[in-house]
């Protein structure tokens, strides 16, 4: 059962209830889906919908209650938090070892390329720029570098503690 829910439901499913979040889109979606049902009394996915959109107390406390379901259900079917990471990025690696990284690497490429000639001619070229122009190629220039972080993150991983955690996590794993 696929329940499909919008990006403001889905911001607030992921900060109330952040358990059920991450299993909503993976191999324990059906579970998921199942509890939120449970808490909210239907499986009208619109309905849900609309009782997270408003943000009422109520609707709250039912995704509450949905968070502390799944944990038990969880717990009932021997389901480690961790299973939902590893089920929902396993399919990830296991697109990129089948399709290989070419494209990715294209990508990457054309990107690094284009940002270092963007700033090369910023920086090098004269141009008649009033106040407004500069600024908007200042904003330009300062999300195309936010973004390279993000291509550096692909390729070498979001951050030491990430590392860590996937660490401890294959030590969890392997004790369970």
């Amino acid at each position: 059962m696929g329940l499909k829910l919008g990006k403001v439901a889905k911001q607030l499913l992921g900060s109330v209830a952040p358990t059920v979040a991450r299993a909503i889109g993976g191999p324990f979606g059906g579970l998921a889906a199942s509890v939120l049902e449970s808490a909210f009394g239907t499986d009208d996915t619109t309905a849900i919908e609309k009782q997270l959109a408003t943000g009422n107390p109520e609707a709250l406390l039912k995704l509450k209650q949905a968070e502390q379901d799944m944990l038990v259900r969880m717990r009932e079917l021997d389901i480690r938090e961790d299973q939902l990471y590893i089920e929902d990025t396993k399919d990830a690696r296991l697109l990129a070892r089948e399709q290989g990284t070419t494209p990715q690497l294209i990508l990457t490429a054309l990107f690094l390329a284009i940002y270092a000639a963007l700033l090369w001619i910023f920086f090098t070229m004269e141009f008649e720029l009033n106040d407004w122009q500069r600024g908007q190629v200042g904003i330009l220039i300062g999300v195309v570098t936010a973004a390279v972080g993000q291509v550096i993150n692909f390729w070498f991983g979001t951050s030491k503690g990430s590392k860590d955690k996937q660490s401890l996590m294959a030590i969890s794993a392997n004790n369970h």
